[in-house]
């Protein structure tokens, strides 16, 4: 295993002031995967990292997964949950209590609106089928405040059915056969690849991007809490930069991490600067209490990442799956998740 020690010193851009406690300094250092992949869903439950379904490249041919992994940091092992009812890539995961939730997502040429749960302390362990969404969605965002789970904007399918769009769905886990009902929309474009996360319970949605027919990518940079008492979406500061694909994880009910991204805007750009053009090193710490980022300069991840997850346990940032910007890998999957110890 390679160290990488990074020291990050880090310069609030916003004009608030940033708590002393904000986290400062980051070593990181890699660990194995079981596969690399990307287009999963990423969560963290009892303390252990969960990462379902996919898609992977193997001689050059692309595959979807309904693979199951599971890491537990106390002794720093991977192990296998029961398979996805079926394989999927790009769906959206949350998260609540020994419960891991599954939505959406798509296959080569399939559209998926299914919803499926795994609890951790049930046995045997088994998927169970909740209702389906409304409508397919793949590459959305998916969170559980209050007992409900949200599932908000994204695609019908990517690359195929890739009109964005601005729906949020939700789903009242004391009484799921209810079906699903839809909330406020949220504001602003319609988006895919936006990165989310609960802390101090409120949902928070930062960024994304959509696709036009002339090959442009459009990030957008607008963020949003979301109130269930009252349905409403609040806007929050613009993020620095706009990422797509980037990963959120809350730290300490105060803090998210808001790593890598996307940030190219269009196929001209790819064209000219080369495949791994707009893959971010960035790592940002939104503070919910001042609304302010600070930029971690020099605590920067090691290596530009996309379509990745992330996960906060203790004072440990974990970035795993995902596309990276370094040889051999080239902009495929990343055979290693980055492990940052975090020091506030």
């Amino acid at each position: 295993m390679r160290t990488i020690s990074v020291l990050t010193v880090a310069i609030s851009i916003a004009a608030a002031a940033v708590a002393a406690d904000i986290p400062s300094a980051i070593q990181w250092h890699e660990a194995p995967l079981p596969r690399p992949k990307s287009s999963r869903g990423t969560v963290v439950v009892k303390g252990l990292v969960v990462t379902a379904g996919g898609t992977y490249w193997k001689e050059g041919k692309k595959y979807w997964t309904a693979g199951v992994w599971v890491y537990n940091p106390q002794i720093n092992q991977w192990d296998t949950l029961p398979d996805l009812p079926h394989y999927t890539g790009y769906p959206a995961a949350a998260a609540q209590g020994s419960t891991v939730y599954v939505v959406g997502g798509s296959g080569p040429t399939e559209k998926y609106a299914d919803c499926f749960a795994l609890d951790l302390d049930k046995e045997p362990l088994q998927w169970q089928t909740l209702p389906q969404l409304p409508d397919y969605r793949s590459v959305a965002s998916a969170e559980v405040v209050q007992n409900t789970l949200y599932v908000i904007a994204g695609v019908r399918q990517p690359y195929t059915d890739n009109k964005t769009h601005s729906t949020v769905f939700a789903l009242d886990l004391d009484d799921p056969e209810a079906g699903w009902r839809e909330c406020a929309p949220l504001p602003g474009h319609s988006r895919e690849g936006a990165m989310s996360a609960v802390c101090g319970g409120k949902l928070y949605l930062f960024g994304g991007g959509y696709s036009t027919e002339h090959g442009e990518y459009p990030p957008l940079r607008d963020s949003y809490y979301y109130t269930p008492e009252t349905n409403e979406w609040t806007r929050i500061a613009d993020l620095p930069y706009g990422p797509r694909w980037g990963a959120a994880a809350p730290y300490a009910d105060r803090y998210i991490f808001i790593t890598g991204g996307y940030t190219v805007s269009s196929y001209a750009e790819v064209k000219k600067h080369g495949r791994t053009w707009g893959f971010s090193r960035r790592v940002y710490v939104y503070d919910t209490q001042t609304d302010s980022y600070t930029y971690l300069i020099r605590g920067r991840m090691p290596y530009g990442a996309l379509d990745h997850g992330a996960a906060c346990i203790g004072n440990r940032l974990y970035v795993l799956d995902g596309e990276y910007d370094i040889p051999p890998v080239g902009g495929s999957r990343g055979p290693w998740m980055l492990i940052g110890e975090i020091t506030p």
